[in-house]
């Protein structure tokens, strides 16, 4: 991992000086490579993945457990990344402080519950891998975080958040290799929630049943009223990339959906971590993403497909043909 990652850091350097037990130990042992798959990491979460070392390797990190350190909580958190591109990738959350913080870390792909900007719990218990299984041809995980009853300004007691995800994979790396989750809630009281994703590039690059929002019409780099927010109510949301793919979902129910906040990343600093720039040269200078939400009633689950797809590449059919349940038909079947 040393040689592959940092074969230029100079002894003595900041991390060379710090944590060079970590990186140089027996740095004569040979490089030997096995195929990642979906697997566990006890207390940090379930990472989904399916044709590893293909440029078509589509993998999502399920954020779940007690690992914080310095982390930010980011509770039951989806990061993508499909069929070879960072549709996404997150924000560099222990060390980014910027707009995009402000409302309490607002810009992960979670629900928030009673309120937008409810405090975070910081407990060592409240964040649970409840279930899991993973086949040849389909992976699930289900997480589950735990509000108490203090976090509520509503007295109405405790409640959980659950997510489910089940990860359907293709033979193929250009097939259907996608996700669908679940979001319920669990409590005396139901209270309204807020669902939320983050994508690259501006607000003009996100479609909600095929009209694109305004870039022009976004909050930029704040935070601003809902009343400034555009919204578009549909079923179907396309959030495209400039690396050749998007990620394309499909809820059981109308959504209304609005854009939060289009803010740019400070991704060319290098200092945060000790690293002279040359050491990172494939760093551009920023990241642009945008955030978009929706906001349920008291009680209302989310229910969709995360169908990631490459350019030009068919989407989905995606019906209900039931309360509770999706059809989805590929072009595999």
């Amino acid at each position: 991992v040393y040689r592959r990652a940092w074969p230029t850091e100079p002894l003595g350097s900041r991390w060379g000086n710090h944590m060079g037990m970590a990186f140089r130990y027996l740095p004569d042992v040979p490089e030997s490579r096995a195929p990642l798959t979906t697997t566990v990491f006890p207390t940090y979460g379930v990472m989904f993945r399916a044709h590893y070392d293909t440029p078509g390797e589509t993998a999502m990190l399920f954020r779940i457990g007690a690992n914080w350190g310095h982390w930010d909580t980011d509770a039951l958190n989806l990061v993508l990344y499909g069929k070879g591109a960072p549709l996404s990738p997150g924000t560099g959350y222990q060390y980014y402080y910027g707009p995009a913080t402000e409302g309490n870390a607002i810009y992960h792909n979670r629900v928030k519950l009673g309120q937008p900007d409810l405090q975070e719990v910081f407990g060592r218990v409240d964040n649970e891998l409840r279930d899991y299984g993973f086949g040849p041809y389909a992976d699930y995980a289900a997480g589950s975080r735990y509000f108490p009853p203090e976090v509520f300004p509503d007295a109405g007691g405790e409640a959980w958040w659950n997510r489910h995800v089940m990860f359907l994979k293709s033979p193929r790396p250009d097939g259907a290799n996608y996700f669908v989750v679940r979001d319920t809630f669990t409590a005396a009281t139901p209270r309204p929630s807020w669902w939320t994703w983050m994508n690259l590039e501006g607000a003009d690059r996100i479609r909600a049943d095929g009209v694109a929002f305004e870039k022009d019409k976004a909050p930029y780099n704040r935070r601003a009223p809902e009343t400034e927010m555009e919204a578009r109510t549909g079923r179907v949301l396309e959030l495209g990339t400039d690396y050749g793919a998007a990620t394309w979902m499909a809820f059981s129910e109308p959504q209304a959906f609005r854009v939060r906040m289009t803010f740019d990343y400070d991704v060319g600093n290098s200092s945060r971590l000790g690293f002279a720039p040359e050491f990172l040269p494939r760093l551009p200078g920023k990241e642009t993403k945008t955030i978009i939400e929706s906001v349920g009633k008291p009680g209302q689950e989310y229910f969709y497909v995360i169908y990631p797809r490459r350019n030009g590449e068919p989407a989905p059919t995606v019906t209900s043909p039931a309360p509770g349940c999706l059809k989805v038909v590929t072009p595999e079947g």
